[in-house]
């Protein structure tokens, strides 16, 4: 019995460590692969949205120096259509602020361009004027303003417009009666509305310049912190990934020794016994006597039967557990649909049979509606009940044969066997609907209703591997975005 006792000690023993750093190894595996995704959500992508807004403000600022200096017509045009494209662009929803601040001069913008049309307008006007009194004789003052109002024109110094006027105006009464000085002076005073014009535009785009730069100071400074953090992120990954190298070398060592102990004990509690009791039983078939059967053979028979059902449940226990652990490894946690490595493993297997026998697989790529403001407005208890209820919804929408898996914070990606982008996009509607009709009671708040934007692929025989597919959808999923949202867009 005592012998039993040891076995059934060291079996325990064997499967609970087993056990324990086997779930150590999943907790640190998950762990990475959360701080990835943490890191590529939060890190990256808010690096990425940093960088391009810095990138998008100088094309902005680029685009105002062209409507402010460039004399041509259709260089400023261009300038402002691409001006209006960068104003409106999704990336400055981000930060309402920020967002109030391009709009204003985006605002300016369009008043400076308003401006350097009016005049060109006046210039030209100028022109056509000064072409009636370019040839005629003039006496030496009238042809000194002459002189000096067709170098403000071609030159376009309008600022030397006031020296004029006031030249002018410091003539004697007489000479102002001429039909030749009205003339003049009228041609000055359209000039000196230009000048006005062009102070306006140039203060009005010192102004907003001086501003853009204030952005992207600090918005340069923000990039460069929100750089220094996503490098530590990648540090604490690199961390984790060591520990679980260890955790696993330890698990193989420790697994080894252990097995090593229980081989030893079942040879000495279980086989050796069994071979003395063969024997005897050999012996008696062969009709030998004085053959010894005492009690400690007997105990041992006993112990044998015990040991044997000793260890078929501990096999049974180990297979529950491998099962517990292989469910761990390839489940989300929290909406329990598959997780990021288990789906890309079954997606780049899809797409070897796609290439073999050219079957039909489409995949979905799904992102909720500005999940971030959810969090923020109503906490991450309630986004998380968003995000399990998302996951049910869609769920009960697909068939059993369909791998649907959550691969970041709100993102989550479904590839469907045996289905045409078609069919697929008509899938993503269905879903659509169904996502409409949800709402969570967040008691203060009141209810919470969310929609998802989805972009829609298939899987191509020249796909090298899954994230061809996955990129394609994920531009899809981009234009349903920039489309308003709570859209399924297929990729063309």
């Amino acid at each position: 019995m005592k012998s039993l006792n040891a076995f059934f000690i060291i079996t325990f023993t064997t499967v609970f460590l087993f056990t324990y750093l086997a779930y150590e190894l999943v907790i640190s595996q998950n762990k990475i692969s959360t701080l990835s995704s943490k890191t590529k959500d939060e890190s990256f992508s808010g690096i990425a949205s940093k960088i391009r807004f810095v990138v998008n403000m100088n094309r902005l600022k680029t685009a105002g120096d062209i409507i402010h200096s460039s004399s041509e017509e259709k260089e400023r045009l261009k300038a402002r259509v691409t001006a209006q494209v960068i104003a409106f662009d999704p990336i400055f929803d981000e930060n309402q602020e920020l967002k109030n601040e391009v709009n204003n001069i985006w605002k300016d913008m369009k008043t400076i361009y308003s401006l350097k049309n009016q005049i060109d307008t006046i210039l030209n006007n100028a022109t056509t004027s000064f072409t009636a009194i370019q040839n005629l004789t003039l006496d030496s003052q009238f042809s000194f303003i002459r002189d000096s109002i067709k170098l403000i024109i071609e030159k376009k110094h309008l600022s030397n417009t006031n020296m004029i006027i006031l030249y002018m105006n410091n003539m004697d009464n007489d000479t102002k009666k001429t039909p030749i000085f009205k003339q003049m002076y009228h041609l000055s005073e359209l000039l000196l509305s230009a000048h006005i014009m062009e102070t306006e535009a140039n203060s009005l785009w010192k102004v907003k310049s001086e501003t853009i730069d204030s952005i992207q100071q600090t918005m340069n400074t923000v990039t460069i912190q929100a750089t220094e953090s996503g490098i530590e992120q990648v540090l604490e990954i690199s961390q984790s990934a060591d520990n679980s190298k260890h955790n696993i070398f330890v698990i193989v060592l420790i697994i080894g020794l252990l097995f090593t102990i229980l081989g030893v004990l079942l040879y000495f509690f279980v086989f050796a016994p069994i071979i003395r009791i063969t024997n005897v039983l050999h012996s008696i078939e062969n009709g030998e006597e004085n053959i010894p059967i005492n009690k400690e053979l007997l105990v041992e028979i006993d112990e044998i039967g015990k040991a044997t059902t000793l260890v078929k449940n501990t096999l049974n226990n180990i297979q529950q557990q491998q099962i517990l652990l292989e469910t761990l490894a390839t489940t989300d946690q929290l909406t329990g649909i598959y997780n990021r490595r288990y789906f890309f493993d079954i997606a780049n297997k899809e797409l070897s049979r796609v290439k073999r026998h050219h079957t039909l697989c489409s995949l979905l790529m799904l992102d909720i509606d500005y999940f971030k403001n959810i969090n923020d407005r109503y906490g991450h208890n309630i986004g998380d009940e968003a995000l399990k209820l998302f996951s049910k919804t869609i769920s009960s929408l697909l068939r059993d044969n369909d791998i649907f898996a959550r691969i970041g914070g709100e993102e989550f990606v479904i590839l469907l066997l045996d289905t045409s982008q078609e069919q697929a996009f008509n899938k993503g509607l269905e879903i659509i609907k169904s996502i409409e009709k949800l709402s969570i009671n967040t008691d203060q708040n009141g209810l919470l209703k969310f929609t998802v934007s989805i972009g829609v692929s298939s899987l191509n025989v020249d796909d090298i591997e899954i994230q061809c597919a996955i990129s394609r959808a994920d531009n899809a999923l981009y234009k349903a975005k920039t489309q308003g949202r709570n859209k399924v867009v297929m990729y063309e």
